[in-house]
């Protein structure tokens, strides 16, 4: 570690000490001064704007209560200094109150990687987007219905395009097409529920998917209905 000469503005320095997640985060009053920017930085720590902290990066953290005291002492020796203790459960508890308070999604990413650290963060992402991979939806034909109407849109994969149509409650058609040559925000491998999703969305202006629900239904050519209920 590099040589220390104490801070000498009123800036204060907290170190926050989660037990679940075996590390240290530094929170300044302030900003601290370069040459304690430099040694954080030295030492392979960043700092999260979001939450105004201090957090080690990969191996940083092994070592990451014993260097925050390390800074503490060279550049903040305040006596009787408490360490803020992070729980499991008060960590939680925030990142809950986050969700349920309608935090947007880069605050809650933020907190996150303060929790777990941004590559366990950046992995678990990965892995999540392979296992949706693994499980999209292969169908070929959907059929949902609107709760409040009784409308009922269906939507049929081709080998190169999709075709959909919407009816009336009464099953007479209301409108449809195909994304054959259109501008429809939409692939060719796209899982049928999002390409369903898109069209209503871009074709019918039905913004609100949760008021669709599937439905069950079967082709019929020999008596020429299309779906049975």
């Amino acid at each position: 570690m590099a040589d220390t000469i104490t801070q000498t503005s009123t800036i204060s320095m907290e170190i926050i000490n989660s037990e679940q997640y075996k590390r240290a985060n530094i929170r300044f009053s302030g900003i601290p001064n370069e040459k304690v920017r430099t040694e954080l930085k030295n030492e392979g720590w960043l700092y999260s704007r979001n939450h105004n902290v201090w957090y080690p990066r990969n191996i940083a953290a092994e070592n990451s209560m014993e260097f925050a005291k390390h800074i503490k002492e060279a550049y903040f020796p305040e006596p009787h200094e408490e360490v803020k203790i992070i729980t499991e459960a008060s960590e939680k508890d925030e990142l809950a109150f986050m969700i349920q308070s309608g935090s947007t999604l880069k605050e809650i990413l933020s907190k996150l990687s303060d929790m777990y650290g941004e590559n366990a963060v950046n992995e678990a992402f990965k892995e999540a987007g392979n296992q949706l991979e693994i499980t999209k939806d292969e169908r070929t034909e959907l059929a949902l219905q609107k709760k409040n109407s009784g409308e009922v849109f269906i939507i049929h994969k081709t080998d190169d395009y999709w075709d959909f149509m919407l009816y009336d409650r009464d099953l007479s058609d209301i409108d449809g097409g195909t994304t054959q040559d259109s501008n429809y925000s939409i692939t060719d491998d796209m899982d049928i529920k999002n390409a369903a999703k898109i069209i209503l969305d871009e074709f019918f202006s039905e913004e609100d998917f949760s008021v669709w629900e599937e439905i069950d239904y079967n082709q019929n050519e020999s008596d020429g209905d299309f779906f049975t209920f």
